[in-house]
């Protein structure tokens, strides 16, 4: 089992053309580059970590000077499309809030408090401050003890097959995408379900443009139709609550939509034991997909064709 490691380490939604800044690049070659640094899978200098790499760093930067997209700034609420006049309200008293009352204490505290991170906890809890407000504190407390901003899986720089979770893209709304499959992931303990997806959320905070609702689409391949699949060792509801206490209390409305893909049918036990007990937005954020399907239109529908090609090429792959 790889213990969780502390590192300091330093395909997608365009704009319209005449915002794009020409770098003698196509399309296709930004993306590729894009996707290739953010695959541990095709570097043994890359691997899972929470923090941007260099080589990563440096073609997203690309990515958005190619497709005329800007990083969202830390507090410019009008770079949050769907926020109201009332949330920008809230949020603006949330931040009041927390720095009056002497609670950041450290300066990752303060770097934590965003537009974007208050009105996700804002949602979490209805849009009652007291509560979000109590809720962002627990958070805060977590995250000094756990630096979640500097995590990292070390195996899988060594062994590729130890975890397959990465970033390919954005969907047409600019979310971030994720991709993960069970069948690349022979290494599926507890500890490595949490890191993962710590250091994915991390991360996918990192690659949140301006004008994106800032939340992410997980594409989670359980590969029921493979031997290395979804099995018996991974129906322990240890593992389901693992990844439900860190989007459910450290990154609230994080997550947009989780497809879950060829769930084999002795996931759906341990579905029946943790649905009852899952909030129901939470719950409803669940779509099972089948990859015996004709999935192109739906796919399509979100991703863009681009993007949708891509994944259902993966799927395919990491079926057989």
């Amino acid at each position: 089992m790889t213990s969780l490691a502390v590192v300091e380490v330093g395909g997608g939604a365009p704009g319209d053309d005449k915002d794009r800044k020409p770098e003698g690049r196509s399309d296709e070659e930004v993306i590729a580059r894009f996707r290739a640094a953010f695959s541990h899978l095709e570097s043994t200098d890359t691997y899972i970590t929470a923090a941007l790499l260099p080589p990563q760093a440096q073609a997203l930067a690309a990515h958005r000077s190619h497709f005329g997209l800007a990083p969202k700034d830390p507090w410019r609420p009008e770079q949050l499309p769907d926020a109201s006049e009332a949330e920008r309200r809230q949020m603006e008293e949330f931040r009041r809030r927390l720095e009056s009352s002497g609670a950041l204490t450290q300066p990752e505290d303060a770097a934590y408090v965003t537009d974007l991170q208050l009105l996700r906890y804002l949602r979490a809890r209805d849009h009652h401050l007291d509560k979000s407000y109590a809720m962002f504190l627990h958070t805060l407390q977590w995250r000094r003890t756990a630096r979640p901003w500097a995590l990292a899986n070390p195996a899988t720089a060594a062994n590729k097959l130890s975890s397959d979770a990465r970033i390919v893209g954005y969907d047409l709304q600019g979310r971030v995408v994720v991709y993960s499959c069970f069948a690349k992931s022979l290494e599926r303990t507890p500890e490595h379900v949490k890191i993962n997806t710590i250091c994915l959320m991390e991360k996918a905070n990192q690659c949140v443009n301006a004008g994106s609702p800032g939340s992410v689409v997980w594409v989670n391949h359980f590969g029921g139709k493979h031997k290395h699949g979804f099995g018996w060792r991974d129906a322990s509801p240890a593992f389901a609550w693992g990844a439900i206490d860190i989007f459910s209390n450290h990154f609230p409305e994080c997550l947009a939509t989780m497809m879950i893909i060829d769930p084999p049918s002795i996931f759906f036990g341990l579905w029946k034991v943790v649905h009852p007990m899952l909030p129901e937005k939470t719950a409803k954020k669940g779509d099972f997909i089948h990859s015996d399907h004709d999935n192109r239109a739906k796919f399509t529908s979100i991703f863009g064709p681009e993007l949708a090609a891509y994944i259902l090429g993966l799927i395919a792959q990491d079926a057989r």
